[in-house]
């Protein structure tokens, strides 16, 4: 099993939320991020057959994208602690270091200060 971050944008263009789901391949992803999106509109009352059909799951490859996720606050304690990385090493310190790549990290403390700066290469 995989932990697959995606990004669930509506039929109606207008709704578009990040959802974390455990799933053995991306298509069975895709189911439950289906399933994911249905509940919600049953929760919002809306047209379920109009707005659940999910027309785009993507996952999260970069950190400008897992950035956007980050300032939405869509992650719980325990997902916050397994943000997926980009490649490059793990940092020496990684106090208030989300995730990375080989360039840049993302840094800070709450939503709204998270911010994607340059690798400190010392």
């Amino acid at each position: 099993m995989e932990n697959y971050t995606l990004r669930l944008t509506f039929e109606n263009g207008r709704n578009s939320i990040i959802e974390n789901v455990c799933a053995a391949t991306p298509l069975e992803a895709e189911d439950k991020a289906t399933q994911i999106a249905r509940d919600i509109c049953d929760q919002r009352g809306c047209d379920a057959e109009a707005e659940a059909n999910v027309i785009d799951v993507q996952p999260i490859t970069n950190l400008p994208e897992l950035l956007d996720a980050m300032q939405c606050d869509a992650f719980d304690n325990r997902e916050m602690s397994a943000l997926p990385t980009f490649g490059g090493p793990e940092p020496r310190d990684t106090t208030e270091i989300w995730s990375w790549d080989a360039t840049h990290v993302i840094t800070g403390t709450h939503p709204g200060d998270y911010t994607i700066e340059k690798r400190n290469t010392k």
